[in-house]
Protein backbone atom coordinates (compact mmCIF):
# COMPACT_ATOMS: atom_id res chain seq x y z
CA UNK A 1 0.00 0.00 0.00
CA UNK A 2 0.99 3.33 -0.80
CA UNK A 3 0.11 6.35 1.66
CA UNK A 4 0.33 9.72 -0.61
CA UNK A 5 0.23 13.08 1.42
CA UNK A 6 -1.68 15.92 -0.71
CA UNK A 7 0.23 19.07 -0.96
CA UNK A 8 -1.42 21.59 0.67
CA UNK A 9 0.25 24.77 -0.56
CA UNK A 10 3.58 26.25 -1.82
CA UNK A 11 5.52 27.67 0.70
CA UNK A 12 8.18 29.09 -1.07
CA UNK A 13 9.09 29.22 -4.50
CA UNK A 14 12.20 30.79 -7.06
CA UNK A 15 14.76 28.41 -5.96
CA UNK A 16 17.69 27.07 -7.96
CA UNK A 17 19.21 23.49 -7.93
CA UNK A 18 17.82 22.82 -4.07
CA UNK A 19 20.11 19.83 -2.98
CA UNK A 20 19.56 20.54 0.72
CA UNK A 21 16.95 21.91 3.45
CA UNK A 22 17.38 21.77 7.49
CA UNK A 23 14.93 23.88 9.89
CA UNK A 24 16.73 26.35 12.45
CA UNK A 25 15.54 26.57 16.07
CA UNK A 26 12.97 29.41 15.49
CA UNK A 27 11.28 27.31 12.46
CA UNK A 28 13.28 29.01 9.76
CA UNK A 29 14.20 26.78 6.24
CA UNK A 30 17.59 26.91 5.43
CA UNK A 31 17.86 26.13 1.84
CA UNK A 32 21.05 24.93 0.18
CA UNK A 33 21.46 25.85 -3.77
CA UNK A 34 23.88 23.84 -5.37
CA UNK A 35 23.65 26.47 -8.23
CA UNK A 36 22.07 29.67 -8.44
CA UNK A 37 22.55 28.94 -12.28
CA UNK A 38 22.73 25.90 -13.78
CA UNK A 39 23.76 26.96 -17.18
CA UNK A 40 26.82 28.97 -16.16
CA UNK A 41 30.14 27.94 -16.98
CA UNK A 42 31.47 28.69 -13.27
CA UNK A 43 28.06 27.64 -11.07
CA UNK A 44 28.09 28.66 -7.49
CA UNK A 45 25.93 27.79 -5.25
CA UNK A 46 24.35 29.53 -1.86
CA UNK A 47 22.79 29.13 1.40
CA UNK A 48 19.03 31.10 1.67
CA UNK A 49 17.05 31.58 5.08
CA UNK A 50 13.26 31.21 4.63
CA UNK A 51 11.43 32.93 7.13
CA UNK A 52 9.00 30.19 8.97
CA UNK A 53 6.49 31.74 7.21
CA UNK A 54 7.86 31.56 3.81
CA UNK A 55 6.98 35.14 2.84
CA UNK A 56 10.35 36.68 3.53
CA UNK A 57 14.03 35.24 2.94
CA UNK A 58 17.84 36.35 2.83
CA UNK A 59 20.93 34.95 1.57
CA UNK A 60 22.90 34.00 3.97
CA UNK A 61 26.22 32.63 2.35
CA UNK A 62 26.42 33.09 -1.57
CA UNK A 63 29.44 31.73 -4.04
CA UNK A 64 30.00 28.60 -2.98
CA UNK A 65 31.43 25.89 -5.02
CA UNK A 66 29.24 22.92 -5.91
CA UNK A 67 27.77 22.27 -1.95
CA UNK A 68 25.90 19.29 -1.52
CA UNK A 69 25.13 19.01 1.98
CA UNK A 70 23.85 21.37 5.35
CA UNK A 71 23.74 20.67 8.81
CA UNK A 72 23.17 22.67 12.17
CA UNK A 73 25.27 21.11 15.21
CA UNK A 74 23.92 21.27 18.95
CA UNK A 75 25.20 24.66 19.69
CA UNK A 76 23.02 25.66 16.09
CA UNK A 77 26.09 26.23 14.14
CA UNK A 78 25.95 26.01 10.47
CA UNK A 79 27.99 23.78 8.36
CA UNK A 80 28.04 23.58 4.73
CA UNK A 81 30.40 20.86 2.79
CA UNK A 82 31.44 22.86 -0.67
CA UNK A 83 33.03 21.27 -4.03
CA UNK A 84 31.36 18.04 -2.40
CA UNK A 85 31.49 16.57 -5.24
CA UNK A 86 35.00 16.87 -6.06
CA UNK A 87 38.48 15.38 -5.53
CA UNK A 88 39.15 18.47 -2.70
CA UNK A 89 36.42 18.45 -0.95
CA UNK A 90 35.51 20.87 2.35
CA UNK A 91 33.42 21.41 5.48
CA UNK A 92 32.73 24.84 5.98
CA UNK A 93 31.19 26.30 9.23
CA UNK A 94 29.69 29.47 9.22
CA UNK A 95 30.20 32.04 11.51
CA UNK A 96 26.68 33.01 11.76
CA UNK A 97 25.63 31.77 14.75
CA UNK A 98 22.06 30.82 15.75
CA UNK A 99 20.33 28.69 18.49
CA UNK A 100 20.49 25.03 18.95
CA UNK A 101 18.09 23.17 16.49
CA UNK A 102 14.80 21.78 17.75
CA UNK A 103 13.74 18.31 16.49
CA UNK A 104 10.74 18.31 14.65
CA UNK A 105 9.70 14.69 15.76
CA UNK A 106 11.83 14.19 19.20
CA UNK A 107 14.63 11.48 19.39
CA UNK A 108 13.54 9.97 15.65
CA UNK A 109 14.21 13.22 13.98
CA UNK A 110 17.48 13.40 15.90
CA UNK A 111 18.67 10.31 15.01
CA UNK A 112 17.69 10.55 11.42
CA UNK A 113 19.81 13.62 11.38
CA UNK A 114 23.10 12.23 13.05
CA UNK A 115 23.08 9.46 10.96
CA UNK A 116 22.51 11.64 8.03
CA UNK A 117 25.29 13.63 9.08
CA UNK A 118 27.32 10.79 9.83
CA UNK A 119 27.34 9.47 6.11
CA UNK A 120 28.15 12.82 4.79
CA UNK A 121 31.40 13.34 6.71
CA UNK A 122 31.95 9.40 6.05
CA UNK A 123 31.87 10.52 2.37
CA UNK A 124 33.90 13.58 2.98
CA UNK A 125 36.72 11.34 4.99
CA UNK A 126 36.43 9.60 1.65
CA UNK A 127 36.68 12.42 -0.88
CA UNK A 128 40.10 13.53 0.70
Amino acid sequence: QTCALPISSLFASGFNSIIDLAFGPEGDLFVLQYTDNFFSPQPSGSLVQVSADGLSRQVLTAGLTRPTALALDGLGRIYVTNNGDGTSGELLRLSREVPAPVPLLGGIAALARARRLRRRLAGLRRSL
